[in-house]
């Protein structure tokens, strides 16, 4: 699972505990699939648009400035689901 693998960002571990306690093997591969596709949408609906290393950069500034709001964000969305996973959890 990425042990030695850095991960920069806490939703996705707030993620891994809402899987963890909905306790729904089908809840938690849709929910990560959606978060997968959630991260990967914007970089790879821009990739053809990158043709030669400074629209690479140009795009990387662009996806950098948008990234904290993007990650904060899912926070906040992961973070309110978590009463729903407690209260399956304890259901």
């Amino acid at each position: 699972m990425g042990i030695f693998t850095p991960i920069s960002f806490a939703s996705f571990y707030v993620l891994l505990i809402w899987t963890f306690l909905n306790g729904n093997v089908l809840a938690g591969a849709v929910t990560f699939g959606l978060f997968g596709l959630a991260r990967a949408a914007l970089p790879t609906l821009a990739a053809p648009f990158v043709r030669t290393h400074e629209s690479a950069c140009t795009l990387s500034s662009a996806l950098m400035s948008y990234h904290s709001t993007v990650v904060r964000a899912t926070g906040f969305v992961l973070v309110g689901m978590a009463p729903l996973a407690l209260v399956q959890a304890v259901s």
